[in-house]
């Protein structure tokens, strides 16, 4: 067991050699949130919001993506520890079990989406007739799932080929919008085309994206940076400038052509090809990426190792993808944001309230595969995540200011509420 734990750290802290450069982070993070679900998104939200009304909600969802994924990735840098590890200290060693399952329960729903999209997308394009669509799931399983088996090293590898390769993609699928269709001008003062969604609805859809990412698989890749400064900048690059980019792409693209599916504007364009590489490699890098986070997940839920809970999470997820569950998108994405936000606000509380700016004893952990807390349940942390969803869920119902940047702060303060009324209770065995 210490060996497989060993595998990734996906039981232990990260040792100070295993941290990677800052380019390294930022690449992975760049492959990880361009994702063909993003730039779908992306098309639908602009045709009920405008172009004017999209820039608005891109720019500002990535902003909170941003300081949540700065905010959590810090924590995971000082201390070496993933997402399922710390939850053991914020939620108690038995009060983690429920936490650590909805990260890779969330993840694999994300995959099942994606694989969906490359799959419906691949039939199209060389029409292959329906029957093709299930086969062709757990093909790109297999083709997507290699790398977080392999474990970081290869995603890292991968992703420094994939991050530039996909930008270069996206921007020549943009200049060709614009010079076929001639309406790079006529963009800006683009009205809705359809009025169902609000602009709070939109802003929580959009953080949605990115917010089990952004606020739980953070620490599982900024862990890895080599200074709390790396993880903070990372965040910034990935999320304050690249993802809104990425999304504005998609935005674009959708409105350029009038085609609400971005696939269907590739066919549009007569870029079929262009599309299918594109989207491909969106699909390849973000699935991997969510299978080694999920593996981390189960791995320290489980306690089984993390390649094999990796091959588990790209079974299910192929198999749900069959069942072709795409138009549910906005309600899983506003379950998302709902769900995962309050949880980076959880996070930051705990360490510098509670834990006192230190998970006491972490060390030991490069020795060790037992991480407890002295209480098997951390009924505090429950309210504060409650707390928080809550506030997402309502506030995004009635409109009321930014709804996921309310549940962080919620969650924030009820967390370190709680911890003014008590002594820091975590150890490690």
């Amino acid at each position: 067991m210490q060996r497989l734990g060993r595998v990734d750290w996906a039981l232990t802290s990260l040792p100070a050699g295993a941290r990677r450069p800052l380019i390294l982070t930022v690449a992975d993070w760049i492959s990880f949130s361009f994702f063909p679900i993003g730039l779908q998104t992306a098309v639908v939200l602009s045709h009920h919001l405008g172009f004017r009304g999209y820039c608005l909600i891109s720019f500002l969802g990535s902003a909170i993506l941003a300081i949540t994924s700065a905010a959590s990735g810090y924590v995971a840098q000082k201390t070496g520890l993933s997402f399922g590890l710390m939850s053991r200290l914020i939620f108690g060693r038995f009060g983690y079990l429920l936490p650590c399952a909805i990260v890779p329960v969330g993840l694999i729903g994300w995959d099942s989406f994606n694989l969906a999209l490359q799959s419906d997308f691949t039939v199209g394009l060389f029409h292959l007739g329906s029957k093709w669509y299930i086969p062709l799931c757990f093909i790109y399983m297999l083709l997507f799932g290699f790398g977080a088996v392999a474990g970081f090293k290869w995603i890292a590898r991968i992703a420094v080929f994939a991050a530039p390769a996909m930008s270069i993609f996206l921007l020549y699928g943009v200049a060709l919008s614009v010079t076929r269709t001639g309406k790079f001008t006529g963009l800006w003062p683009t009205d809705p085309i359809v009025h169902s969604v609000s602009f709070a609805q939109g802003l929580t859809a959009v953080v949605g994206l990115f917010a089990l990412g952004a606020s739980v698989s953070s620490p599982d890749i900024q862990r890895f940076c080599r200074s709390g400064k790396d993880a903070i900048l990372t965040a910034v690059y990935a999320f304050g400038i690249a993802f809104p980019l990425h999304l504005l792409a998609g935005a674009v693209c959708g409105l350029a052509t009038g085609e609400t599916s971005i696939a269907a504007a590739f066919a549009r364009l007569g870029a079929t090809a262009l599309g299918f590489i594109l989207l491909f490699i969106l699909s390849w890098t973000v699935v991997h990426n969510d299978y080694y986070s999920a593996s981390l997940g189960l791995a320290s839920l489980l306690k089984h190792s993390r390649p094999l809970m990796a091959t588990v999470a790209a079974l299910v997820a192929a198999c749900i993808a069959a069942t072709d569950l795409q138009g549910h998108l906005i309600q899983w994405l506003t379950l998302m944001s709902t769900i995962a936000t309050p949880l980076a606000g959880l996070i930051v509380a705990d360490f510098f309230f509670n834990q006192r700016f230190w998970y006491r004893d972490v060390d030991s952990l490069r020795s060790s595969n037992e991480i407890v807390s002295k209480r098997p349940w951390r009924l505090d942390s429950y309210v504060s995540w409650f707390l928080g969803a809550a506030t997402v869920y309502v506030t995004n119902k009635f409109g009321v200011m930014i709804p996921p940047l309310n549940g962080i702060i919620v969650a924030f303060l009820s967390q370190a509420a709680f911890a003014a009324f008590r002594p820091s209770e975590s150890v490690v065995r």
